[in-house]
């Protein structure tokens, strides 16, 4: 019986120490006019809750005069009776709101700008490990469904949350999570030794790093890309999204976290266009995708003729399918076109369009490829206030051929 008795208490000793919360534990403070103060301290403990990769301990667990008062002496030795790993200082130094007219838009809007200084206090050593000053800037346009004092908030809080937003992306640069690879790798996926417990939430992106020898010290090396696709207490499934080039992933030390990077792969396409053989142009996409199939872009193009400019602003959708470094997309594309034709007095016109296609790229590198795209237009034209006509339908094929910057 005390056999079994001992087992359960290991047992229970392991799982308490697998279950430990690792995060790092943050106070916020905000000082200065109380009404932006308070939207900003809110803010940025919302951003940092809602992220869960920090522990925050609200206002009532600490005698806030005495943090003033450090602070204000510049003498932060006695934080060190604070319970945290570190304390986020925001004075507000200045703020600034101006109502202002858009002569385009004829519509009048509130602009707002606020100034902070920022301070990371590490409570441990009771030194300053950062400060920076950050300005944050909001504008609300005032309109049939928002009053002058509505618009006028709604700027402010934009504002402030800019300045949330950029003080907690310096935080995730400061408290990078480290976290060793406890699997091999299976069809891209490799499993880390820490999960939620130590502050890792999906979507969050890592590198694989590799130390080297560098003189007498030692250099890290990161490489490739990971994101975090399952979290659980104490693991975190990880998918390789790009595999490292300066070194073989076996060489890999550990990952580290990159709060600069995005789940999604940023592209930018640019291209020769033609259309039913007749019309040349240019264009350009800008778009994303998820490194597992979904595709979005913006797609921006123009085509000349004689005496004829047509324009394309349309929305592109469609599924990767992925074989190395080559990739095939079956897409739709769709959105307006606007016809110019200048030997006549009002010659606009405009129409819908639909256009399923398809799309192959090639890498040349991580970064650089080439890419061709075939697809059918559907031109549904439509009447305008310039013209009560419109253009006869132009229903064809459009074939687009450039290049395309991945990052």
């Amino acid at each position: 019986m005390r056999k079994y008795f001992i087992i359960l208490i290991i047992l229970l000793i392991s799982v308490f120490a697998l279950s430990q919360d690792l995060r790092k534990t943050l106070v916020v403070y905000t000082t200065g006019n109380a009404d932006d103060s308070a939207i900003l301290r809110e803010s940025i403990i919302s951003r940092l809750n809602s992220q869960g990769k920090y522990r925050v301990v609200t206002s009532n667990d600490f005698l806030y005069r005495d943090v003033i008062e450090k602070i204000n002496g510049n003498n932060t030795g006695a934080l060190k009776n604070i319970s945290a790993d570190a304390l986020i200082f925001v004075e507000i130094l200045d703020s600034f709101e101006d109502k202002k007219y858009n002569e385009d838009l004829e519509q009048d809007y509130w602009e707002y700008n606020i100034w902070v200084n920022y301070k990371l206090i590490d409570i441990n050593t009771a030194e300053v490990e950062e400060t920076k000053r950050f300005m944050g800037s909001g504008t609300s346009y005032i309109d049939g469904f928002k009053s002058s004092f509505s618009a006028n908030r709604e700027a402010r809080n934009y504002a402030i949350s800019s300045v949330s937003s950029s003080i907690v992306t310096k935080l995730n640069a400061l408290f990078k999570i480290k976290a060793n690879i406890v699997s091999d790798i299976i069809d891209d996926f490799v499993k880390v030794n820490l999960g939620r417990n130590a502050g890792i939430y999906e979507g969050m992106v890592f590198q694989f790093a590799r130390e080297v020898n560098v003189g007498n010290g030692r250099k890290t090396i990161l490489d490739g890309k990971l994101y975090v696709k399952q979290v659980r207490e104490g693991t975190a499934i990880l998918r390789i999204a790009e595999y490292p080039t300066r070194f073989r992933v076996d060489d890999a030390a550990y990952v580290l976290e990159n709060p600069y990077m995005s789940p999604f792969r940023g592209r930018i396409n640019l291209y020769y266009t033609n259309f039913n053989s007749g019309k040349n142009g240019i264009g350009m996409k800008i778009g994303m995708d998820n490194y597992e199939g979904f595709y979005f872009a913006g797609d921006f193009s123009f085509t000349f003729a004689s005496e004829q400019l047509d324009t394309f602003s349309g929305i592109e959708m469609g599924y990767m399918v992925y074989a190395n470094n080559i990739s095939v997309t079956p897409n739709i594309d769709f959105g307006g076109k606007t016809t110019f034709i200048f030997d006549e007095l009002n010659g606009l016109y405009n129409s819908f369009y639909v256009s399923p296609g398809v799309m192959m790229d090639y890498k040349l590198t991580k970064n650089i490829g080439f890419f061709a795209e075939g697809s059918y237009m559907f031109d549904f034209p439509f009447k305008n206030e310039y013209n009560s006509n419109t253009l006869e339908a132009e229903n064809g094929l459009k074939i687009n051929i450039g290049a395309e910057f991945l990052f």
